[in-house]
């Protein structure tokens, strides 16, 4: 008798989850992917002798104490090497002439808070308050073990009460976004610090999160980089018995009778399979893969009104220095804003690869600036005009290595390779609608809603990725292709099995 089959439409962080879960619970798997290699956004190419890392930019440690850690045994990610991250970024506002360096030692970060920042004194407690409960409880998965339609009271029960000890930090003023919050705030430094140290529209109670997680050591540096994790996932998928076919677009879900049963290729070929988990960009899924014909009144709506993420530019630089006393995170507020099309980014943001030895030979170093950008302004010069793009990729390279020539003395002299990657770059690579590399921008709304990876109408169909969780990150693709897998098994009215 044959096993029941799956196929998996792309081989990122979410669809390779879905795969080993899928052989963990006996079923046929086949993986389509469109590119040479896995990874989807985490991914990681060479350069000479540089590796450049567009993924992932933290995680929680492969830690035993932690609740994450048996879903790591699942992955084959037990042995994942990371280093802990003691300070999660260097905050620098040029027009005060400040910089702060927010670190795991609450106790100290407060003191030096309020020793800048006397007059928001209230505020440094209201925000520190929270991070210092969450910092004595694990947050690694909190809401993520069932997909929302398996969930039943006593499910939603047991949640209510794992998040207990700070659900009041949820609501109120906790639930107003950093950017509503930081009006707030008298300083304008301090403004600018609780706005932009992760995005303006998260909430504030997920500021105070990462800085209790950072607090308690419950997330981390990949110093083997990105690859170093998609890796794993793909040599435990393969010892399970799991199957990646790569340079395999899918061009077509195919459906009989309102059940998808297989997918059509970019070549004709067509593969048949008992479920189809497309884990990837939510618009491609339903209106190339689907043709627009299952966007539902709750789809069409999230698709109106839900903000992306904003897309970015990102600039590498593999340079012959050492940065051994730098924080692996930069973010600096600009007194001279650097222009992209009809805009002024004020802010940028530097991650140096000092953490890791894979990233660029003995001496030197890979830094990485991300800007905030548009996405029409790049697709236009790409499909219009090919060599301005070009020559726009590099003024902005070179008007940023100035910039980062004025902090780091002989930045620009030892620079031995550049590689920028524009938005257009991302949705080339990923399919990611408009280069939103995390799908929905991680509102207050979003991050407390449970999106359900059931198409409406359409059987035998179960989404993944981060897009069909309503937040980004390493945690929530993995979780999606785990919820995925659920979801397959309760309609074969299997018991779903993990280690």
């Amino acid at each position: 008798m044959r096993e029941p089959s799956v196929i998996v439409i792309g081989a990122g962080i979410s669809g390779l989850a879905a795969g080993i879960y899928a052989r963990l619970n006996g079923y046929e798997v086949t993986i389509f992917e469109r590119h040479s290699q896995p990874g989807g956004v985490a991914a990681c190419w060479k350069r000479g002798e540089y590796l450049f890392d567009g993924g992932i930019h933290f995680i929680p440690p492969a830690d035993p104490d932690l609740d994450i850690y048996d879903l790591y045994l699942e992955l084959g990610l037990q042995y994942l090497p990371t280093v802990p991250m003691k300070q999660y970024c260097r905050f620098t506002d040029l027009s005060h002439s400040v910089s702060v360096n927010i670190t795991d030692d609450l106790d100290d970060l407060e003191m030096r808070l309020l020793a800048m920042f006397p007059e928001d004194a209230s505020t440094i407690y209201e925000i520190l308050s929270p991070a210092r409960t969450m910092a004595n409880t694990d947050t690694t998965n909190f809401g993520f073990d069932k997909p929302p339609e398996l969930m039943g009271l006593r499910d939603k029960v047991s949640e209510l009460w794992q998040m207990r000890g700070f659900m009041r930090y949820m609501f109120g003023k906790y639930a107003l976004s950093a950017g509503e919050y930081s009006q707030r705030i008298k300083n304008p430094v301090l403004q600018e610090i609780v706005r932009m140290m992760f995005l303006p529209e998260v909430p504030v109670w997920f500021i105070s999160m990462i800085l209790g997680q950072v607090a308690a050591g419950q997330i981390a540096l990949l110093n083997e980089g990105s690859i170093s994790l998609t890796n794993r996932m793909v040599d435990r998928l393969i010892e399970l018995g799991g199957q990646i076919s790569y340079r395999s677009e899918v061009e077509e879900i195919l459906i009989e009778s309102g059940r998808a049963v297989g997918v059509r290729l970019h070549d004709g070929i067509q593969h048949r399979a008992d479920y189809i988990i497309p884990a990837m960009d939510m618009h491609t899924i339903f209106f190339n893969l689907l043709d627009a014909n299952y966007v539902s009144d709750t789809w069409a709506y999230r698709f109106a009104k839900w903000n992306l993420c904003r897309p970015i530019l990102i600039i590498n630089y593999g340079v012959a220095l050492k940065f051994p006393t730098e924080p692996w995170l930069n973010i600096w507020k600009l007194d001279n804003p650097i222009r992209i099309g009809s805009e002024e980014v004020f802010f940028l943001m530097a991650r140096i690869f000092n953490y890791g030895d894979v990233f660029a030979p003995s001496g030197k170093t890979v830094v990485q600036v991300e800007l905030e950008t548009d996405w029409d302004y790049w697709y236009e010069l790409r499909e219009n005009n090919l060599d301005l793009y070009q020559v726009e990729k590099n003024r902005i390279a070179s008007e940023v290595s100035d910039f980062l020539s004025n902090y780091y003395e002989e930045f620009n002299d030892a620079i031995e390779v550049i590689d920028v990657s524009t938005p257009y770059t991302m949705w080339r690579y990923t399919r990611n609608y408009r280069g939103a590399y995390m799908g929905w921008l991680p509102s207050a709304e979003l991050l407390m809603t449970r999106l359900k990876k059931e198409i409406p109408g359409l059987a035998n169909c179960y989404l993944a990725g981060q897009w069909a969780m309503g937040m980004g990150g390493v945690l929530p693709a993995i979780y999606s292709g785990r919820q995925a897998i659920q979801l397959v098994c309760s309609s074969d009215g299997r018991p779903f099995q993990s280690i």
